[in-house]
């Protein structure tokens, strides 16, 4: 049975949402709401992510709403990635933005519990 979810994240910035689908291989597409298995419609930025059925849908509230059927639609383990994706490109920008060395920011993948493993370090100039 089809069952729609929604996961109580915070992702509000689109620029940030965007990246974090591209190093996922997922798209956003132009559309403004989808419409799930149940017919409900979830308005917000809307996701083609590769192996789900239906696109997952980040919220205006930052939450995301998917459909994945207890798996078979989805891997729920991708949105853990997703938003460790997020959360990675976020920081990026954040060191990105300081000005009083010079920022080195690098992925080696995902650990255990699906989060972005990474290490950053500031050369002060």
């Amino acid at each position: 049975m089809s069952h729609v979810a929604t996961c109580k994240a915070k992702l509000l910035l689109r620029n940030h949402i965007a990246t974090a689908a591209a190093a996922m291989g997922w798209e956003i597409t132009d559309a403004t709401s989808a419409v799930f298995y149940d017919r409900t419609t979830h308005e917000g930025i809307v996701i083609a992510a590769e192996g789900w059925r239906y696109p997952i849908v980040v919220k205006e509230d930052g939450s995301i709403a998917y459909d994945d059927y207890g798996g078979d639609w989805g891997d729920v383990e991708d949105l853990s990635k997703f938003q460790s994706e997020y959360t990675y490109a976020v920081m990026v920008e954040t060191m990105e933005a300081r000005t009083d060395g010079a920022w080195h920011v690098e992925h080696h993948g995902y650990d255990e519990n699906n989060r972005v493993q990474g290490y950053a370090w500031c050369e002060e100039g």
